[in-house]
């Protein structure tokens, strides 16, 4: 059995980053002996295939299996006739396009992935994300998995849903996969034309949060070292960012992936970027000498 309490004494060390809002990056999280079994491991490389469908059957080989997750389909078909067919997939409107991720399954006994992860979803080591972040440890359901994105995976920026309080993510690519920096996890803040959305989460905790289009956003940092571990405690400014752009023949964007959310069955209500839009019904012309207003449109 591996010691991997340094995975836990890393997070309570680690220092908060408040701009733009509080999280944490951990850089060389895991230690080099952890990560060379890690990126040597036969399951997380794949042989360069020839097309996405071979792509998607070599991943199914080495024990990975589709997982629905935001940004994702988990229907390989679908996946294929959009690439095939240029097919706009998304089911959200301030995305283009949904990628597909892929968790490992296939577990070996005694391999540095499967003790690693094991261990990150241990109730002690939530535990300490809790306090870190500041969070209730009541109430959650944890998932945490080795996971594989493959090119189209987009999610706009978002500060997650109310029953979802923190993310995490440790990068973990190989050196031949080339990804191109933009293409990373993208810290943002909304912009100051749009700042009124946080105001109005603040003061309708009963709203859902939702995602908004891209422009209303800017990237302030952009995580892309490998065996950096990003933490983000959700509020109503912790936006963050990914759409993927490359060539995942090769290899693939790969990451150990974790976040929890609320057990206990809740109702919000879910307004879409559409409704918070505020729009202009008309347009007015107001006289300087009397103050008389007069409709234009």
């Amino acid at each position: 059995m591996r010691k991997l309490e340094y995975l836990i004494e890393k997070i309570i060390e680690a220092k908060p980053r408040k701009t733009p809002y509080k999280h944490f990056i951990i850089e060389n999280y895991l230690e080099q002996k952890e990560l060379e079994e890690i990126l040597t491991d036969t399951r997380t490389k794949t042989d360069e295939c020839i097309d996405d469908g071979a792509l998607c059957r070599e991943l199914e080989k080495k024990g990975y299996q589709p997982s629905w997750l935001p940004g994702s389909t988990d229907n390989v078909e679908d996946y294929l006739a959009s690439r095939n067919e240029k097919k706009e997939i998304s089911m959200n409107t301030t995305c283009k396009s949904k990628g597909m991720a892929f968790a490992l399954k296939r577990k070996r006994g005694g391999s540095a992935l499967d003790e690693v992860i094991n261990y990150m979803r241990c109730d002690k080591y939530w535990e300490t994300i809790y306090d870190k972040c500041n969070i209730n440890k009541n109430d959650k359901q944890r998932y945490v998995a080795y996971t594989k994105y493959l090119d189209g995976h987009e999610i706009s920026p978002h500060t997650d849903s109310r029953h979802k309080p923190v993310t995490f993510l440790l990068n973990l690519n190989h050196k031949n996969v080339k990804i191109p920096n933009e293409s990373n996890t993208r810290i943002m803040k909304l912009k100051k034309e749009y700042r009124y959305i946080a105001e109005y989460w603040k003061y309708n905790k009963n709203v859902d949060r939702c995602w908004l289009p891209w422009e209303c956003c800017e990237t302030i940092n952009i995580h892309s070292k490998n065996n950096s571990l990003l933490i983000i405690p959700a509020s109503n400014i912790s936006f963050h960012a990914i759409k993927l752009d490359y060539n995942h023949l090769k290899s693939q964007r790969s990451m150990i992936y974790g976040s929890a959310w609320g057990k206990s069955e809740r109702f919000y209500e879910c307004p879409t970027w559409e409704d918070l839009e505020i729009k202009p019904s008309c347009t007015r012309r107001i006289k300087a000498d009397n103050c008389k207003q007069e409709r234009i449109t």
